[in-house]
């Protein structure tokens, strides 16, 4: 692999549309919960910010591991330390405050009085929910798995085997998703296309059970395609990785080709709009209109030139959100329902809507503070850890 590295501006843009996606989920799902009646609940915010988070974290996980492809001491032991720490350093402390907050939830007398509680069908479910058995489930990243999916859509009865998401975390669904394509990209780059090793029934039986949630999401699930989509971001960054190599033009007409391009995707999404808008459609959560979002996000990243460096007080503030972002997806939903709960009379409450977006940034905030930004050093002492016992 080339050894190209992200400049600081195209460093701090990526980090932009980590923040904006959250809180397009944030906003999405508080416009939902608070405003149903506003213009916001009408646009796909919360799908469109899903979308991101995806095309996002293939190309960042690519990125990653391609620029240590040629790193002997980088294993699938080290790739898999630095995932499960990433993953689950925010995601273990997120579903033991999901459980503390959803239990103030459960206590409140009007949550069986709620005027919308069949159209805010999981507020109903949290109890059901919140259990040991779903916690393990979901800390195993086996909620909302594809072969129960597929047996509930045969028409199976539902049995304990179908593992939802814990309480009230209904973003919960994606992380599931995220895990999965992790363990099959390592394996798959790391084990099998890097190190050469061979392909035996066992790791056959391996793949294949791994990479059921993948494949599923594939074509299938809630959004339809946000392995694809994933994998768009994967090919963005082997092109950006290699455009040098694989194009002979300089990087002046490189930046010019990629303006034109994203000029050309947003026309696109702007016309897939205005055509699913007449056909009386308005959902972009397909395929067609995330190979556009993926072009104009990754054309526009080429565009972004050494010269350009955005101001140290805006570049940090973007940092900032960009590094609780994370936590902000898995915990904002609790805090929501929460409050929606607690507070029934505020609907459509524009006020409201705004300390309900405030309060979930503050609990977020707490939450990287004190677990999510430690996941490097976690990660450095599982590592050591492991080594101290081979």
């Amino acid at each position: 692999m080339n050894k190209i590295k992200l400049n600081i501006a195209q460093s701090v843009y990526l980090d932009f549309l980590r923040a904006i996606s959250a809180m397009a989920v944030l906003f999405g799902h508080a416009a939902m919960i608070f405003l149903p009646n506003s213009f916001m609940n009408n646009l796909p915010m919360a799908g469109i910010g899903v979308f991101i988070f995806f095309l996002l974290s293939g190309f960042l996980i690519s990125y990653s591991v391609f620029r240590k492809h040629n790193n002997p001491d980088y294993s699938f032991k080290t790739y898999f330390i630095d995932r499960f720490a990433r993953i689950y350093c925010a995601f273990l402390p997120a579903l033991l405050m999901v459980w503390l907050i959803d239990i103030q939830t459960l206590s409140l007398p009007l949550i069986n009085s709620l005027e919308r509680i069949d159209e805010l069908d999981w507020i109903g479910n949290i109890s059901s929910n919140l259990n040991l058995y779903t916690g393990i489930g979901n800390f195993l990243m086996l909620q909302d798995f594809p072969l129960f999916q597929v047996a509930k859509v045969a028409g199976v009865q539902d049995t304990s085997l179908f593992i939802d998401t814990f309480g009230s975390a209904g973003p919960f669904w994606t992380i599931s998703i995220e895990w999965w394509i992790y363990m099959l990209f390592g394996m798959v780059v790391i084990i099998h296309l890097r190190d050469k090793k061979p392909v035996t029934l066992i790791s056959l039986i391996v793949l294949g059970l791994i990479a059921i949630e993948p494949l599923y999401h594939f074509i299938g699930g809630y959004d339809n395609c946000l392995t694809m989509l994933w994998g768009l971001g994967m090919l963005a960054c082997l092109f950006f990785l290699n455009a040098g190599k694989w194009m002979s033009l300089s990087d002046k007409k490189i930046k010019l080709f990629a303006l034109l391009i994203f000029a050309f995707s947003l026309a696109l999404m702007a016309g897939r709009i205005i055509m699913l808008k007449m056909d009386g459609n308005v959902n972009l959560l397909e395929f067609q209109f995330g190979t556009y979002l993926a072009s104009a996000i990754f054309s526009f990243l080429f565009v972004l030139g050494d010269n350009i460096t955005p101001p140290k007080f805006l570049t940090a503030i973007i940092k900032f959100i960009a590094d609780y972002s994370y936590s902000l997806y898995l915990i904002h939903f609790t805090v929501l329902t929460y409050l929606y709960v607690r507070f029934p009379d505020k609907e459509n409450d524009l006020a409201f809507f705004a300390v309900a977006i405030i309060l979930s940034n503050i609990v977020a905030i707490i939450l990287w503070y004190l677990f999510e930004r430690h996941h490097r050093t976690v990660g450095t002492w599982l590592k050591q850890l492991t080594v101290k016992k081979a």
